[in-house]
């Protein structure tokens, strides 16, 4: 059975890089937030469940744009929950949002009408918001890690 990081690193690696592979991005970190925040003691799993609230909001801000996305695109897991290595399994979250970042991000380089470009702000800012609290740097005065 594939770890959490090895298929995260393996969605990253095979994901178009266009709205399809940010929603599918976006739908595997949403969802392996809210099955980590289910095998954490509650203290932990508040900030995620916070974070899995921004992903599906994200989520919802690339639909109401393009509504046909979840039935054109993978809904993929990285698995069951277990009571894994936490910190191994936030990084493989925060892999996943961080490459919906960067395509986000590449996309707001192309030309776009202001319905998408208001749409890819709105999923940046859900998504940099998931990150932070994935990655327990919600509410803190750090730099996230060293990530960007």
């Amino acid at each position: 059975m594939a770890t959490w990081d090895e298929t995260a690193k393996v969605l990253v690696e095979r994901v178009d890089a266009d709205w399809e592979g940010i929603w599918t991005l976006t739908y595997a970190a949403g969802r392996a937030t809210a099955d980590l925040g289910v095998v954490l003691p509650m203290a932990d799993a508040v900030e995620l469940t916070y974070a899995a609230m921004d992903l599906c909001q994200a989520r919802a801000e690339l639909e109401w744009v393009r509504p046909d996305l979840p039935a054109r695109c993978p809904a993929v897991s990285v698995g069951p929950p277990e009571p894994v290595d936490v910190d191994a399994a936030r990084d493989a979250v925060s892999r996943l949002i961080t490459a919906a970042l960067a395509l986000s991000g590449a996309l707001l380089g192309c030309d776009l009408d202001l319905a998408d470009l208001a749409c890819l702000a709105r999923t940046t800012t859900q998504l940099r918001s998931a990150r932070r609290a994935v990655d327990g740097t919600a509410g803190r005065a750090t730099t996230n890690r060293g990530r960007s």
